[in-house]
């Protein structure tokens, strides 16, 4: 009597998470597929990411950032008002698919140097992009690209200097009126 229980709770136990793993299961192979792919696939080389990146700016949800070819100078901005920030660095390229840049990001109050890269593959029907170290495999691009492809978000021109300006005198503002808050809250000797 003591197993049937048993054993009915180990059943449903077994098929709710059966059920949890067959509903995770598409996207999981979609992504498994994708990542199969991108594997397979051959490295993009510097001529082709310049050709994708170079005097170009990548939009983003909430700022952009352009990479300038000459001297590969990397500029960016990132959110408005009291989240505002900028960045001034370098980006490069090489012939293992990757994307990388460096720069120095100012926010109110201070600023921090990092380094982000992505790679890039080919199976000569998608290009595949991924975050490094572990960022996850997607379709950057379909060839040729769809209207949809994340590389749509990538335009030419600069289309970063008016809201880095911006974001660079808002951040120089604000912060300097906070070291001055700092300085007028010490307690002066008597």
């Amino acid at each position: 009597m003591r197993i049937f229980p048993k054993l009915v709770i180990t059943s449903v136990t077994a098929l709710a998470c059966g059920a949890v793993a067959t509903m995770w299961l598409p996207s999981a192979k979609a992504d498994d597929q994708v990542a199969a792919a991108a594997a397979k696939g051959r490295e993009l080389t510097t001529k082709e990411l310049d050709a994708i990146y170079a005097d170009r700016t990548w939009q983003w949800d909430d700022g952009a950032a352009y990479f300038r070819a000459r001297n590969q100078m990397f500029t960016a901005w990132l959110n408005k008002g009291t989240k505002a920030s900028y960045a001034d660095g370098r980006w490069s390229v090489n012939d293992q698919g990757r994307l990388c840049f460096r720069a120095t990001w100012y926010v109110i109050g201070g600023n921090s140097t990092t380094s982000t890269c992505f790679e890039h593959r080919s199976d000569d029907k998608a290009i595949y992009q991924r975050k490094l170290p572990d960022g996850q495999w997607y379709v950057f691009s379909h060839i040729p690209a769809a209207s949809d492809d994340a590389v749509q978000k990538i335009q030419p021109g600069d289309r970063v200097s008016e809201n880095l300006r911006q974001n660079k005198d808002y951040v120089g503002e604000h912060s300097s009126k906070r070291i001055g808050e700092h300085s007028s809250k010490r307690k002066r000797p008597r």
